[in-house]
């Protein structure tokens, strides 16, 4: 590959990356061979306001002279008009090894910047006297929830204040289940308290209307 080659190689690069960043990434192919007017190719060179014809930077200069290495990535820099920019530069090398010149990229970071502002505006909160802590979503806790079902099947079924027998606790276990209020922490110690039986007696029923459930489940699938 001659060194034209090379260029043409980079300055392509160049134009994909400037196109698909512009315009807040500016791109720049340096011919180091004539450092006067090394500029050879530059995508958005609005950010530094520079154009092709123009000679290298100080940090061009320092590259000819030996003094910084082939890649520098992500430095702190500035345009001339105070924009702060991340840069990052890279030297051409022909297969030789001959620095033939130079490919930069300077992002144009204070554009993000504003947008930061007005993020942190917009996700930023206040404190109330009202919810302290965080608000409650949910207004019942699952203790008011499954006493609250458990009224309801006594009064639909006329039970309200009387003694339960083994036979009506499981059905309101039953009642609770189809409501879906099994799953709910501490569901156990809640019924043992409700329906006036041990944790144990609980756990007993519990294992019993599973087994009942998965019987049903199997006589079903075995009629169909």
């Amino acid at each position: 590959m001659t060194d034209d080659d090379i260029f043409k190689h980079y300055i392509n690069v160049a134009e994909i990356l400037g196109e698909m960043f512009g315009p807040i990434l500016e791109v720049i192919v340096h011919d180091l061979r004539k450092p006067e007017h090394s500029i050879i190719a530059i995508i958005n060179g609005h950010i530094t306001g520079r154009t092709v014809g123009d000679g290298t930077s100080d940090l061009g200069v320092l590259r000819l002279q030996g003094e910084v290495p082939d890649k520098i990535v992500s430095y702190a820099n500035q345009s001339p008009t105070g924009e702060k920019l991340k840069s990052s530069t890279l030297a051409i090398r022909n297969s030789k090894g001959d620095l033939l010149g130079s490919f930069s990229l300077n992002l144009q970071i204070s554009y993000f910047e504003q947008y930061g502002k007005f993020i942190e505006q917009f996700i930023s909160t206040k404190s109330n006297t009202y919810t302290p802590q965080k608000e409650q979503f949910y207004l019942f806790t699952p203790r008011e929830e499954i006493k609250s079902a458990c009224q309801q099947f006594l009064m639909e079924n006329g039970l309200m204040g009387k003694p339960l027998n083994k036979a009506q606790k499981k059905e309101v276990i039953v009642f609770l289940h189809n409501e879906g209020h099994l799953n709910k922490r501490g569901v156990v110690t809640i019924i043992s308290e409700e329906l006036g039986a041990s944790r144990n007696t609980i756990y007993r029923y519990l294992k019993e209307i599973e087994d009942q459930l998965q019987t049903k489940g199997q006589s079903h699938d075995a009629n169909r």
